[in-house]
């Protein structure tokens, strides 16, 4: 979990990218704040998957960081950043309303 939390800082934005999928995937509520720091980043598939794996962990964190981001204009070739933070936004609501 560290090297994950470290990597999302990284100079390279492709070991980025792979520390914020990784962070995801664990699910834990502890990567929250290095996914949140991600959504800042230069680079828009960075700052596309913290979107994205942040609606996985489901954190109500995350939620005013990710409405910031539905103002994000970057685009990937899998879809726009903030398309990504809506999707999760909805995630977050609707695990929310069912806990």
């Amino acid at each position: 979990m560290k090297t994950s939390c470290h990597s999302v800082k990284d100079e390279s934005s492709d070991v980025r990218e792979r520390a914020a999928y990784a962070l995801g995937k664990m699910k834990s509520e502890k990567a929250v704040d290095s996914l949140i720091a991600a959504l800042k980043d230069e680079d828009s598939y960075v700052r596309w998957r913290a979107a994205g794996v942040l609606g996985e962990i489901g954190s109500e964190k995350a939620v005013d960081p990710l409405t910031r981001t539905l103002k994000d204009e970057g685009e990937t070739i899998f879809g726009r950043v903030k398309d990504s933070a809506f999707d999760s936004l909805e995630k977050i609501s609707r695990s929310s309303r069912s806990a």
